[in-house]
């Protein structure tokens, strides 16, 4: 009970919730970004994108997870929420298929829920 209670006082928290739509802006950016030629062309920059998009994939997932914690089964029935379920689910599971990785970019679409929240 008081786990749940931290992880919802940390995924409510003002600049947590500001630093995850700053981590959803710059994801998207960089996803458009690695759609060009100059990534796939150097290995070395196509890696650095790589890890990147492993590393907003983790944080996202840290951040589900907390989500889940706090809110329990209620998380499936928040539609938004359980949205990100399902992102965070098949990136993981599909992460080598193109698709679901631009697919990923529909996590810029709760940025609208998040704005709407914080005013």
């Amino acid at each position: 009970n008081s786990l749940r209670l931290i992880c919802g006082k940390i995924v409510n928290h003002p600049r947590v919730r500001t630093l995850i739509i700053l981590l959803i802006i710059i994801n998207a950016i960089m996803m458009g970004v690695a759609t060009f030629d100059f990534v796939d062309d150097n290995p070395k920059v196509s890696q650095a994108f790589e890890m990147t998009d492993l590393v907003f994939l983790v944080i996202f997932t840290v951040e589900l997870a907390m989500q889940l914690v706090y809110h329990g089964y209620k998380l499936f029935l928040d539609g938004w929420l359980f949205f990100d379920f399902v992102i965070v689910v098949l990136s993981w599971s599909l992460s080598q298929l193109q698709i679901i990785r631009a697919f990923r970019i529909f996590r810029a679409l709760r940025l609208i829920t998040r704005v709407k929240v914080m005013k």
